[in-house]
């Protein structure tokens, strides 16, 4: 008893001045489970539980969990007349033996913590005592968690569990102590009861003496003042503009998806240099390449790339159509995604349109809920049924109409009643669960335009300040938040219409820095990739090269290929098969007129403006020239020098 006696005033005495509400279990106890790790997978919270004992997966259901505490199997594992007898207690603090080791020192607080509650008789607890939410502040070198209950705050630092999404640069241990490591950005993230907190923590590089003159700097877009802030707080400089040659490549790879040809090429060259860009960018989207561009990336959001059936070639065609049309992307996919169009009704199971709709639309990964209650975000299985029901199918109605049809939930064979997400406004009584998905989109779009605009960044820049892509959440860390607010708002200024937007980020100067290492510490050249200060070089997928090919060539595409099974012969098929050397050898390509030149160095030239979107260096040009001029078959050089290129790693980078 004496040990009660301490439990008791170490746990309610010491909350006495602070805590006016009665002890419950979720906010109590619980948490002291969840941080010994007993609800983890490979513990109680697995499938089957361990030891007879199981537990919710992370604690997403805590009455369930009290339930297998305090009630099932006659509450065997606790002692309501002498709570220090209680199995919840004597085997995680090894006084039985225990297969997870020593849970509860018996001189711990959370030991303590639930010998309190058990002598208390071990209650649920009142759920009128709302958890508002949780605030994480930084005291010196520890975090602070303080939950805002709907009366009175409480430091509940001792029960949360502790995160860093960049341990390298801000490290925490278990009890929110906190080691600084090296320059970066990170965040702090805090969970207790359910919610989360998080703090963004930035420790700036040293400033490298003066800044390197940037000639782009003047006159700043809103998209690059943010994205100059955000490395300005980190003290990084971004990287130099790309050349010419290059940034031209990038422009046609990523909004035709293909190379430019010499006339176009010597075309921009040939125009002003302050208008070049926005000119070229201007042309592009006007295009129907441009078209195939923002068909391709549609269909990779809606998860469609190399599905052939029936239901999938309509979904692609929608959106084909949607992508020719100058038009709002809100009204045109809320469209396709509320009348029952195959975009999503593909799929058979309304709870797997749900999630598609949530990945695509919103950026947001609901699949974890699907089962329990999602552990790094605010998705409950209850919201996710609630959500899926939006996407069941009607049914045949007696009078040969048609009604809503119904999503039971599995664990009380009852109807779940349709319900919006909290991402989204608030869309009052529809005409049925479809429009009223759509209406509440129209109420409040942002999800949706901080999605796309986070997607057409990553088509763009190759990163994206929130990735993956489909994974925004307040733990998620990112980078450039201010950059991604401003597109954003640029993108709903525009009426939710694509090109406006993509022509903001392709003229801006972030887009045109350049993808070479920079001399000097490689964790700043890392975190400048990371902060889009600085290109990373891509590798184009070997389908989309041929298709390069066969346009540079001047030839007709050929069928799309077919992955084979294994990566090297996919590989060899591509690069050394019958389709890239009928395209050299073709009579009609565009190295035919190239070879109809007799003299060697502007034939080399013209060889690599075709391929390469650029001139050869001194070193490229004498060893091209000597070739061809000694060659006895000099068609069959200037296609083997062709092959060459084509098989470089500049020809298959997005650089």
């Amino acid at each position: 008893m004496r040990a009660l006696a301490l439990a008791s005033s170490l746990v309610l005495g010491a909350a006495a001045t602070a805590q006016s509400r009665p002890l419950a279990f979720r906010y109590d106890v619980q948490p002291w489970l969840l941080r010994q790790g007993c609800a983890a997978a490979e513990c109680h919270g697995g499938a089957l539980g361990r030891g007879g004992f199981k537990l919710s997966l992370f604690g997403g259901d805590p009455r369930g969990d009290w339930q297998a505490i305090a009630v099932d199997r006659a509450a065997r594992r606790i002692d309501r007349r002498d709570p220090e007898q209680s199995l919840l207690l004597r085997k995680p603090s090894r006084v039985l033996d225990h297969g997870g080791g020593l849970r509860l020192p018996r001189a711990g607080e959370a030991y303590a913590a639930v010998l309190a509650w058990l002598a208390a008789g071990a209650p649920y607890g009142d759920d009128a005592t709302p958890l508002d939410g949780l605030q994480l502040a930084r005291d010196g070198d520890r975090l602070r968690v303080t939950a805002h209950f709907h009366s009175q705050s409480e430091d509940v630092t001792a029960r949360s569990l502790f995160a860093s999404s960049a341990p390298l640069v801000v490290d925490v241990d278990a009890n929110g102590h906190l080691a600084e490591q090296g320059p970066g950005e990170t965040w702090l993230v805090a969970r207790f009861a359910g919610h989360d907190a998080v703090l963004r923590c930035v420790m700036p590089f040293p400033r490298d003496g003066a800044a390197r003159p940037d000639p782009g700097a003047t006159a700043e877009s809103p998209l690059d003042a943010a994205w100059r802030r955000g490395l300005d707080e980190l003290g990084l400089t971004p990287a130099p503009p790309a050349d010419d040659a290059t940034l031209l490549r990038r422009l046609y790879l990523d909004l035709a998806g293909r190379l430019p040809s010499p006339a176009e090429r010597r075309a921009f060259l040939a125009a002003a240099p302050a208008l070049r860009v926005e000119r070229l960018v201007t042309h592009l989207l006007a295009s129907p390449d441009f078209t195939a561009v923002a068909t391709e990336w549609l269909t990779a959001w809606f998860e469609l790339e190399d599905q052939d059936g029936p239901r999938e070639l309509a979904a692609r065609a929608s959106l084909r159509e949607l992508a020719a049309q100058d038009s709002s992307l809100l009204d045109g996919l809320a469209v396709r995604c509320a009348l029952g169009a195959p975009l999503l009704d593909r799929l058979a199971d309304p709870r797997d349109r749900a999630e598609l709709f949530g990945r695509a639309m919103l950026g947001v990964r609901l699949s974890c809920a699907r089962c329990h209650d999602h552990p790094l975000d605010r998705w409950r299985r209850d919201e996710h049924l609630g959500f899926a029901a939006l996407f069941v199918d009607p049914r045949p109605a007696p009078d040969g109409g048609r009604m809503a049809g119904a999503l039971f939930d599995p664990r009380t064979d009852a109807p779940v009643p349709p319900r919006v997400l909290d991402l989204l406004g608030d869309a009052g009584p529809g005409a049925g669960p479809r429009e009223t998905l759509r209406a509440a989109l129209a109420a409040d779009p942002r999800a949706f335009a901080r999605n796309v605009a986070n997607r057409v960044l990553h088509e763009l820049l190759g990163q994206a300040p929130l990735e993956p892509t489909d994974d925004h959440r307040a733990t998620q860390p990112g980078a450039q938040r201010d950059l991604l607010d401003a597109a954003t708002a640029r993108f709903c200024a525009e009426g939710f219409r694509l090109r406006p937007l993509v022509k903001a980020i392709a003229c801006a100067r972030l887009y045109a820095v350049d993808s070479t290492p920079l001399p000097g510490d490689p964790r700043r050249d890392a975190a400048l990739v990371v902060q889009l200060g600085r290109r990373e070089a891509r590798p184009i997928d070997p389908a989309r090269q041929m298709r390069m090919v066969e346009r540079a060539l001047a030839l007709a595409p050929g069928p799309p290929p077919r992955p084979a099974a294994s990566p090297l012969a996919w590989w060899l098929t591509q690069w050394n098969g019958e389709r890239l050397l009928g395209a050299l050898e073709a009579k009609d390509n565009a190295l035919a007129l190239i070879a109809l030149d007799d003299d060697a160095e502007r034939q080399t030239c013209a060889l690599f403006e075709l391929l390469l979107t650029r001139e050869p260096r001194a070193a490229e040009l004498a060893a091209c020239r000597d070739a061809l001029r000694g060659a006895e078959d000099r068609d069959g050089t200037l296609r083997a020098l062709a092959h060459a290129l084509i098989l470089s790693r500049e020809f298959g980078s997005r650089r």
